[in-house]
């Protein structure tokens, strides 16, 4: 299992039939919640047969167990995702904000600015940055600005982001580097 927000909490951001496959893992036991229902309160348990007969034996109980709105959003968002190529589109955009940004931030004196992580779930480091000083300074500038950059988290892409919505998150990327010292500040 991995932490929040690491790759084994991906969801579909890795790869189109679950994160796992893109790491190479086939797990006994795969957990779905959020990326299944679109940020609705569903999830899903998938095992392998192995398990299935342990598994059997565990009471479960739960408040929305039997909700059909929220296993229809389920089903919707697994064709939504499959007819509409989800994952090459989240790919796509976030390559153009990695790509924008590190652009932008170079142009600004950032030599050491570094977007880790998968396109689909960036993160914005600055080397030497152990405290996260500047990516605060960064994330600051930024909401002022309008866009919500995490300093010390990763950021998600979703089928919503369009080409605009990361050129307008680039725009103010440029802005916020701008008025991010190039040094550490303190």
């Amino acid at each position: 299992m991995g932490r929040s927000g690491g790759p084994a909490a991906a969801g579909f951001r890795l790869h189109a039939r679950g994160s796992h496959r893109y790491m190479g893992i086939e797990p006994d036991l795969l957990c779905l919640g959020k990326a299944l229902g679109n940020g609705h309160a569903v999830s899903a348990l998938l095992g392998k047969n192995a398990v299935r007969e342990g598994v059997e034996k565990i009471q479960l109980t739960a408040t929305y167990m039997f909700s059909a709105v929220t296993h229809r959003v389920g089903i919707a968002v697994l064709d939504v995702y499959e007819r509409d190529d989800v994952l090459t589109h989240m790919q796509a955009t976030g390559r153009r904000l990695v790509d924008g940004l590190t652009k932008a931030g170079r142009e600004h004196g950032h030599e050491d600015v570094l977007l880790s992580g998968p396109v689909t779930m960036p993160m914005l480091l600055f080397q030497d940055d152990v405290h996260a000083k500047r990516a605060r300074i960064f994330a600051r500038e930024a909401s002022l600005r309008g866009a919500i950059f995490h300093p010390r988290l990763n950021w998600f892409l979703c089928h919503a982001h369009k080409e605009v919505d990361i050129d307008e998150a680039i725009a103010i990327g440029e802005e916020a580097f701008r008025h991010t010292p190039t040094i550490q500040p303190f």
